[in-house]
């Protein structure tokens, strides 16, 4: 299978997480990653099975949460509010019981 860019920098997370000091590695669009030690190890796969190589650093993971905050606050604009207050509000009545009709 061969991924895009976007998909192997989500792949590299758990690297990044489990080793603090490393700030830069090597992928390949079929999945394997490379520590930059084994830079021609990378590029020797690469070339022997026709891939792409990409270089991934540190910043790129902070780029993609910066990305996907925008999207959770476009998506919180979004949301109705259905908190317990607000439904309760909108449902009850003037006597206190439901509102079936969802008139007002």
């Amino acid at each position: 299978m061969r991924y895009n860019r976007k998909k192997i920098v989500d792949m590299s997370k758990p690297y990044f997480e489990n080793d603090k000091e490393l700030t830069v590695m090597y992928a390949t669009n079929d999945g394997n990653f490379f520590y930059p030690k084994a830079k021609g190890a990378c590029e020797f796969h690469a070339r022997n099975n026709e891939l792409e190589i990409f270089e991934i650093s540190k910043s790129d993971l902070v780029e993609k949460k910066e990305e996907s905050k925008k999207e959770e606050t476009k998506t919180e604009n979004n949301v109705l509010d259905f908190s317990k207050e607000k439904v309760e509000e909108k449902t009850k009545s003037k006597r206190g019981r439901p509102n079936l009709n969802n008139k007002k």
